[in-house]
């Protein structure tokens, strides 16, 4: 593993680089996910998963995106290749109404979530493995992405906000943070700012490519819980107005 639990007050990376967002500040040279009640029409695709009953994504009038698991998991992806070239900045707004019990997310078959927001990378030129080649091959036949580096934005779990957490999937090409625990307030929003750029050269020590895709997961076939969830705003951003 590359990373074990770390205290967000142990990195060289101080908490106000990832939680941008502790004062309000009016983005700069922003590009906005799009959504709407066909969220396939608005750009969006679903990740299944072998064996897995998929998450439930619903686009609404509001223009939220209505996330709900039962014993399932899947994730909603949009290719963001078009709009990522200068962004370093992820935003959005969250809201759980009903999450299963906090589980340790460290832990293959224990790690469920109400909800979470991925940025996915494409590999860094040369650390391909023959293995990896041949996924990147079959990924492509299918119109499926195989992401690179993961950094996994996470609500749910038993950690603590501001921890940063090897994800047990992905060994050295993973790493979760915790924004919300899994005893956050429900039928409330927040809102998020974070410096994806900082975290990923954090956990992997380069500066990141372009990010390749923006995704949304609820997982809760581990415990065969339920949860229901909303996200929206999720938004693209080069600068904030206060580094102007």
């Amino acid at each position: 593993m590359f990373l074990a639990s770390i205290r967000a007050n142990q990195l060289f990376i101080p908490v106000m680089a990832l939680f941008a967002a502790l004062s309000p500040v009016e983005p700069a040279a922003a590009a906005s996910l799009p959504t709407g009640a066909d969220l396939k029409a608005a750009g969006w695709q679903q990740l299944t998963l072998p064996g897995k009953s998929p998450t439930r994504f619903a686009g609404r009038s509001d223009g939220a995106i209505e996330v709900r698991a039962s014993d399932s998991a899947s994730f909603l992806y949009f290719d963001v290749s078009g709009k990522s070239q200068n962004a370093r900045y992820l935003t959005w707004r969250w809201r759980v109404e009903q999450a299963p019990a906090p589980s340790d997310l460290t832990q293959k078959g224990a790690d469920d979530r109400p909800l979470a927001l991925h940025v996915w990378f494409p590999e860094r030129s040369g650390e391909r493995d023959p293995w990896e080649l041949l996924s990147g091959a079959v990924a492509w036949a299918f119109d499926v992405p195989v992401p690179g580096k993961v950094l996994t934005y996470v609500w749910g779990g038993q950690a603590e906000r501001g921890d940063y957490l090897a994800n047990p999937y992905l060994e050295d090409d993973g790493m979760m943070v915790v924004l919300r625990p899994g005893d956050a307030p429900k039928g409330q929003w927040f809102e998020e700012t974070i410096d994806f750029a900082a975290d990923f050269e954090m956990a992997f020590g380069y500066s990141p490519p372009p990010a390749a895709y923006v995704a949304v997961s609820a997982d809760c076939d581990d415990t065969m819980g339920t949860s229901m969830a909303l996200i929206a705003d999720i938004m693209l951003i080069a600068r904030l107005k206060s580094e102007d």
